[in-house]
């Protein structure tokens, strides 16, 4: 039994290869963009001692993995240790990344981008005409999808994502932030999801918010976290010198609103 154990994991998978040939290798167009940090530090230890650590590669000599080792040996002169792994592709390209942690939400976006996924046209277009962070854009989306931001998250990774019932909603909302733009912190994290809950409560009125905006200037809160936020927002802008019937606020302890 040992010795079909030893078989099994003796045989030979790929052959590491090495070449000065820097020419024959390429990106793939919709992989990330280097992160110079990164690159530095790759060349920075390579000057010490180069590792053999495989590039690997498909058949036609694109990077699937391992673009900023290729470009510090590049750039130091250094060999390429490489592995051909035929019929592989951008989606070898996410996998490998994903499993690694190595790409964060911009990389995703912008592979997907580079795709024509339209979705992701669209999300790229949000943000920017927006100003908001792609991490914080997804918080919005999985809010009007009433599902988790956990869920939301890997559909983006895995491509998935669709927004088209929900753009009109999350669009007019980021128009509505606008109008807070005389505090500093109105596109942080957790100011924007402080006053989604607020625009998404159903006793939330829109005009009175806009009638109580001049009280902004003097907002605020103890604590940038979300629930202070929306307990500060409610108390010091949307009800502040409002009748009682109008008044509505939130309890960041049963985080629940009342009246």
């Amino acid at each position: 039994m040992e010795t079909v154990k030893n078989n099994i994991f003796d045989q030979e998978i790929g052959k590491v290869y090495m070449s000065y040939d820097y020419d024959k290798f390429t990106c793939l167009d919709r992989n990330r963009e280097l992160n110079l940090a990164n690159k530095r530090k790759l060349m920075e230890s390579m000057k010490e001692e180069q590792l053999i650590i495989p590039v690997i590669v498909n058949q036609y000599y694109q990077i699937i993995d391992g673009q900023h080792r290729f470009f510090s040996c590049y750039e130091l002169g250094l060999p390429i240790f490489y592995i051909i792994n035929k019929n592989y592709g951008i989606d070898q390209v996410i996998r490998a990344n994903t499993v690694g942690v190595n790409w964060n939400k911009e990389d995703f976006l912008q592979s997907y981008v580079s795709q024509g996924v339209e979705t992701y046209k669209e999300l790229d277009e949000i943000r920017n005409d927006y100003a908001v962070n792609i991490g914080t854009l997804l918080s919005i989306i999985a809010e009007f999808k009433g599902q988790s931001n956990e869920y939301i998250t890997k559909q983006f990774e895995n491509g998935t994502l669709q927004i088209t019932e929900h753009f009109g909603g999350i669009t007019f909302f980021l128009y509505q932030l606008e109008m807070f733009n005389v505090f500093k912190g109105y596109k942080s994290s957790s100011f924007v999801k402080a006053f989604l809950k607020l625009y998404l409560y159903e006793e939330y009125d829109p005009e009175q918010m806009r009638r109580q905006i001049k009280y902004m200037k003097g907002f605020d809160p103890k604590q940038n976290n979300l629930t202070c936020m929306l307990e500060e927002l409610c108390k010091k802008v949307y009800s502040f010198r409002m009748p009682k019937s109008k008044q509505l606020f939130f309890d960041s302890t049963r985080k629940c609103f009342y009246k």
